[in-house]
């Protein structure tokens, strides 16, 4: 049995008599023998086709992305369980459905950003990206024109990919670049206004130690209760845009929102808003990520304001907090027009905004539930028309495992008579403070503006502790301490270091890993006296003695 040049089987025919088959027997048997293997060639091919169809089918309903075809007159002939799962409908109601039956975002088939229409007309791939606001999902859509024998466009078929989470990722990677970046600028921005702060507050400092006129007193009060604001807020900038790590700690939560209250005041006064506050003063720590929860908390602060800014009478934004029981319970309460009762439900996914483009991203509220999630907590809302809106957030109280340690004891002597320190920074306005401060508190001071110069001058003297800053151009503090705990362990026992950003990550660490005090710009005189005081409890004789 024979198929052009290949055999595929034997037709054997045997018998006991001899010549029994004739010339016309085995012409005949022979033309059967072509037939047999015509027909079982065609019976393994159509085998073939049917296995083929099969696996073909298999593959189509096991693709994870929704496929439909469509013919020429935006018809769905075929569509696998994928589609199905993506829209929430049955697999065979989309049978015979045209696309603009089956997708929000189709308006009819005369619709010029109609992706099988131009799939169509440009006889080319064409992919959109379209929000299904109904199924509250985000599509990647690929139209891929069909072609029959002759060239002629027949119609389409149309990939769907649900990448509702993959942008909310993207869209939160992005987010936590732009913040990082904001980070760096406000710890640069931080440190050079920290500088001048620092000579604002130590000046007024000295000059309130005084005998002064009270009208005079009462100016420089104002002075320096001014530089406190102003130290504050750069704090509070620093906290909120610091986010390099998400490791808990003993929290305030009441610090928290009293902090954000104060990034968002002055814009909520601008606004006419009334802002409200009623904290639990009895309120107790629990264990949180305070730069997370804040982001929270100023998240829903703006999504207040700005339903706030929708209301045409009095504005009243109040923020709350008590303790029920094991648990910490924020409201954030508005007197806004409300939320609509079919927004509710989707108020916390990813992307859903009621706002207009470009005015919102739709994620800071998707970004607070993931938060507070992460804490263990819930965030809630409820909502009426025109009676405005309450959101809620509950965590647990976690109990501190790790109490802080005592402070140590003050020494006896704090004029600190007779004990020499070298202070090293780059701004010539810090220099003169600092040395001012600590010829006040009874200390001899050397200045030196850079850490090679610092240098230069320990190896021709002793001194009892070095106060330096940790940023400074050229040798900066890390550097000098470095080289100072080779060369002189004792006096790198007894270093202060200044610094104009402890928020960022890598001064944290540095601090952490010397184990040596630091203040904060800008400081007082006596935070700075608190950390002579430990310092000098570290031990012995005065290197300088």
């Amino acid at each position: 049995l024979t198929v052009g040049d290949r055999t595929i089987g034997v037709l054997n025919l045997e018998s006991r008599r001899p010549a029994a088959f004739s010339d016309e027997t085995v012409r005949f048997l022979t033309t059967l023998a072509g037939q047999l293997a015509v027909t079982i060639e065609n019976a393994r091919l159509f085998h073939k086709v049917a296995q083929g169809e099969r696996d073909w089918e298999d593959t189509f309903k096991a693709i994870t992305d929704g496929i439909a075809i469509y013919d020429d007159d935006f018809t769905i002939t075929r569509a696998n369980p994928a589609l199905a799962d993506i829209l929430a409908v049955p697999l065979k109601s989309l049978i015979g459905k045209h696309c603009y039956e089956v997708f929000s975002y189709c308006y009819g088939a005369s619709h010029a950003s109609c992706p099988h229409r131009r799939a169509m007309r440009t006889r080319e791939p064409t992919s959109v990206e379209v929000e299904e606001e109904q199924l509250r999902k985000r599509l990647l859509l690929t139209s891929f024109p069909i072609f029959d024998e002759d060239g002629t466009s027949k119609g389409t078929v149309h990939t769907i990919r649900d990448v509702t989470e993959e942008r909310a990722l993207r869209a939160q990677l992005l987010q936590t670049e732009k913040l990082a970046a904001i980070g760096e600028l406000v710890s640069g921005v931080a440190h050079e206004l920290n500088n001048p702060l620092t000579s604002v507050m130590g000046y007024s400092q000295l000059l309130l130690a005084a005998d002064l006129d009270p009208e005079v007193r009462e100016d420089l009060e104002t002075i320096y209760r001014e530089a406190q604001r102003s130290a504050k807020i750069i704090e509070n900038l620093l906290t909120f845009a610091r986010r390099e790590t998400a490791l808990k700690g003993r929290t305030d939560i009441n610090q928290i929102l009293k902090d954000t209250m104060a990034l968002r005041s002055y814009q909520l006064k601008v606004d006419n808003i009334e802002l409200v506050a009623e904290l639990d003063e009895h309120l107790p720590p629990t264990m949180a990520a305070p730069h997370h929860l804040q982001q929270v908390f100023l998240n829903l602060m703006n999504n207040a304001h700005q339903a706030l800014l929708e209301s045409n009478g009095p504005r009243r934004l109040l923020v709350r907090s008590q303790a029920v029981r094991d648990t910490i319970l924020i409201k954030m309460i508005d007197n806004g027009p409300g939320i609509p009762e079919e927004h509710l439900s989707k108020i916390f996914d990813p992307f859903f905004t009621t706002k207009e483009v470009g005015q919102g991203t739709g994620l800071g509220l998707s970004i607070a539930f993931g938060i507070v999630q992460e804490h263990g907590g819930t965030i809630t809302v409820e909502s009426s028309p025109e009676q405005g809106s309450v959101f809620t957030v509950e965590l647990p109280i976690v109990p501190d495992v790790d109490r802080a340690p005592r402070p140590p004891d003050q020494v006896e002597d704090e004029r600190f008579e007779g004990y020499k320190a070298l202070v090293i920074d780059d701004d010539a306005e810090v220099l003169e403070v600092v040395n001012r401060l600590l010829t006040s508190i009874g200390l001899r001071a050397v200045a030196v503006s850079s850490g090679q110069a610092a240098l230069e001058k320990l190896d021709r003297e002793r001194y009892d502790l070095a106060i330096c800053d940790v940023r400074m151009p050229g040798m900066g503090g890390k550097e000098l301490y470095r080289l100072v705990r080779e060369r002189q362990p004792g006096l790198a026992r007894r270093f202060i270091f200044t610094t104009g950003d402890s928020m960022s990550s890598s001064t944290r660490a540095f601090l952490e890993a010397t184990s040596c005090p630091h203040v904060t710009k800008p400081f007082t005189i006596e935070e700075l006296r608190k950390a002579i005081e430990g310092t000098m409890q570290t031990g012995g004789d005065h290197p300088s003695a």
